[in-house]
């Protein structure tokens, strides 16, 4: 309502005009609002946005690398030091932070609600990446 106001100002109608004819202001107004702020963004928006399914992406495949590893061998080193395998899942998870930092600066001050049900379900994503390791001891 304010921002009809405003905007009344510069595009003045004609003396004794009615609300109708205000409507066309304040569509434009509705639309500079939603231009200018995102505004009425749901979970299923930001979810599908790339920073917030990469980091997801990336403990699936953390733990698709580490599944790998246990079950047929892969990325082991024959020394008995850290294989490859687990350089990979070290790159996986690490990747994750500046994705997830940037989600957070993105779409936090933008819909708090929403994105801090999308980064629980990153975190939670990473802490199922990360259990076996520290559950088995690898």
């Amino acid at each position: 309502m304010c921002l009809v106001k405003v905007l009344t100002v510069f595009h003045a109608p004609p003396l004794g005009a009615r609300c109708a004819q205000l409507s066309t202001v304040s569509f434009v107004a509705s639309g500079l609002a939603r231009w200018l702020k995102v505004a009425a963004v749901t979970t299923r928006f930001i979810a599908t946005r790339t920073s917030a399914l990469l980091p997801i992406a990336m403990s699936i495949a953390a733990m698709g690398v580490l599944a790998l590893a246990l079950t047929t061998g892969f990325g082991r080193s024959p020394d008995g030091d850290e294989g490859a395998a687990a350089h990979l899942w070290q790159i996986l998870i690490a990747g994750q932070i500046p994705v997830i930092a940037y989600f957070v600066l993105r779409w936090l001050p933008a819909a708090p609600r929403e994105g801090v049900a999308v980064l629980v379900t990153q975190l939670a994503a990473g802490v199922v990446a990360a259990a076996p390791v520290f559950l088995l001891h690898l």
